[in-house]
């Protein structure tokens, strides 16, 4: 079980840490710190995401198994299996709430998130399925077993740079996401920055410098517009892609628009 334990958190922590490291440096962002915890929680993600196909796939090794428990060991798989689609699902209804997605700073179509999930665990069950058919045509268990493994090592990468890409930037940071915060600075020489804040590092903040808050919020009921108001001041931030970057003990005060960025920046300009 300590094993068992172990691995998973392994798992959970490589996977985070590629992930977070994939999402900076679509900004141009290098800053490893190596040991955080952060990065367990971000995995953590990453394994739910990809939680039906590996549900699917120890249903499958254990349906074709030779085994007298079989049927039970399939039900409790699959009844996992279930669990875990049904909160992935459930989840995704907060998102009009901004309490697990976060669409406001997206620099993508909404619909990516989706489509980069079910490509994830479409190519996860396919290599299996392509490994167990070579199996079964050749019969050789251990070849295939060798193939399987390193396609299954490319997909898991694949799975990896999508989530770090797609869909690790959709959650929002109370839950250890990725989701750009809006923030306002004021530096210890009195100048004032409205911003994303893209990471916080050690020693600096990396942000994205707004011309203003935003003033609008769309709806993303249109699957073929960007989530972002087009001509508003996040969309030429996210189009321009200069960050800034800014020391720590230059700081003064920072405001953070946090759990309800639309209340709260709605309420700051007085809407």
């Amino acid at each position: 079980m300590k094993t068992h334990l172990g691995i998973l958190l392994g798992l959970a922590y490589i996977a985070g840490f590629l992930s977070v490291q994939v999402h900076l440096l679509r900004f141009g962002i290098l800053e490893i710190s190596a040991l955080q915890a952060y990065y367990i929680l971000v995995g953590f993600w990453f394994l739910l995401c990809i939680a039906p196909a590996l549900a699917t796939i120890l249903a499958l090794e254990y349906a074709l198994s030779p085994s007298d428990s079989r049927r039970v060991r399939v039900l409790v798989v699959l009844t996992g299996g279930t669990i875990a689609a049904a909160a992935i699902a459930g989840g995704s209804r907060f998102a009009a709430h901004q309490m697990i997605l976060n669409f406001n700073a997206y620099p993508y179509p909404s619909w990516y998130a989706v489509a980069n999930l079910a490509n994830m665990n479409f190519s996860l069950v396919l290599v299996w399925v392509l490994s167990f058919a070579y199996s079964r045509f050749t019969g050789s268990k251990r070849t295939a077993r060798k193939i399987g493994a390193a396609a299954g090592a490319i997909a898991l990468s694949s799975a990896i740079i999508f989530f770090g890409r797609t869909i690790y930037p959709a959650l929002d940071h109370g839950v250890g996401g990725g989701a750009p915060q809006f923030v306002e600075i004021m530096e210890d020489n009195g100048h004032r920055r409205i911003a994303m804040q893209i990471h916080a590092g050690e020693n600096y903040l990396y942000l994205l410098e707004l011309t203003a808050l935003p003033a609008k919020f769309e709806s993303r009921l249109a699957i073929t517009q960007f989530t972002t108001d087009s001509g508003g001041p996040v969309f030429r931030a996210l189009a321009d892609n200069q960050i800034l970057k800014l020391r720590n003990s230059r700081i003064d005060i920072v405001r953070i628009f946090g759990l309800s960025q639309r209340g709260t920046i709605g309420s700051y300009l007085g809407k």
